[in-house]
């Protein structure tokens, strides 16, 4: 029934078989039947809450999906097999050693299904690692805080997105701020074109000169708006003009440690030994730049081209 207050809730359990975890496709389908069909079963959308029950298999299976898209929708409750102090959860089931062994023989289960946190591949171009981390509350140096964004046609949640990624530069590195993404038609992402410009504090805003990105700089500068958007080709910046140029071009930055990106409270594996808990934004750069493949066989990599738009930015104030 449709009710003023509580009217049920909706319960989902396991959602995405073991198996199909290796599936790029049996993963996106099972997040598209959370967004195009369990979302419309609710009777009240401000009172029918959603419970999920579910192992970990893949960083973008349907709870990794959540924690990077919708963060603040969620309460999440994590049961590691072992915690941080070595205690086993339920050594009936398994006990240390043999959780011991399978960390060795099969570290993607061990970690995913026991852990509750998957391992992301180590990196084609841009290794986990490299990243440095910061605590936004301890404060970062003072630069030039600039907007740089990848822009795309299209309001389905699961195609290409739009990103807009909000960048300090100084001299002791670049500093990943905040991002807003999502999928949107013309209007709506010029509303959060708008709405990101006004809380940010930068005075720039990079789009690349492409399609949708061409248009909103355009319209971004005009009057009534008169907002300093620019253009971004990477010619311009002594770039490379294509997008594995750019990841390499890239790496060294974060190689280096020079690219910073804030401390949060969503897990990312970085080895078998280290977790760091970073904000929604920077997990899904660093995780979709950890699968960015020099034969271009990623899914995505929105997040990638903000990025490497801001790090040419960056090289090109250091070398004035």
């Amino acid at each position: 029934k449709v009710r003023d207050g509580f009217g049920g809730a909706i319960i989902i359990d396991d959602p995405l078989k073991a198996a199909d975890a290796s599936s790029p496709t049996m993963v996106e389908n099972c997040v598209r039947y959370y967004l195009e069909v369990l979302k419309s079963r609710r009777n009240n959308a401000n009172n029918t809450p959603f419970i999920l029950i579910a192992q970990r298999l893949h960083v973008d299976d349907l709870p990794g999906w959540l924690l990077k898209n919708e963060p603040d929708d969620w309460h999440l409750v994590q049961y590691p097999a072992i915690d941080e102090h070595g205690v086993v959860l339920n050594d009936v089931t398994l006990n240390k050693q043999e959780l011991e062994t399978l960390k060795v023989v099969s570290p993607q289960t061990y970690f995913a299904q026991y852990q509750q946190v998957p391992i992301v591949p180590g990196g084609n171009i841009i290794k986990l690692p490299w990243w440095r981390v910061y605590d936004p509350a301890e404060g970062i140096p003072r630069g030039l805080r600039y907007i740089t964004a990848d822009t795309a046609y299209g309001e389905h949640e699961l195609s290409d997105a739009s990103v807009f990624q909000l960048w300090e530069a100084s001299e002791k590195g670049l500093y990943l701020i905040d991002s807003m993404y999502g999928s949107w038609d013309f209007p709506t992402l010029l509303r959060n074109a708008k709405a990101f410009w006004t809380v940010a504090g930068a005075r720039e805003f990079w789009v690349e000169a492409k399609a949708s990105g061409t248009s909103l700089a355009q319209t971004l500068s005009e009057a009534p708006l008169n907002i300093p958007a620019s253009g971004w080709l990477p010619k311009d910046f002594d770039f490379p003009n294509d997008k594995v140029g750019r990841m390499q071009e890239a790496a060294w930055l974060v190689h280096g440690g020079r690219v910073f990106v804030p401390k949060g409270n969503i897990p990312i594996r970085i080895d078998a030994d280290t977790v760091l808990h970073v904000s929604p934004s920077a997990a899904a750069l660093m995780e979709e730049a950890s699968q960015f493949a020099r034969d271009m066989s990623h899914l995505h990599d929105d997040h990638c081209d903000a990025f490497t738009m801001a790090c040419s930015l960056y090289k090109d104030a250091l070398s004035h």
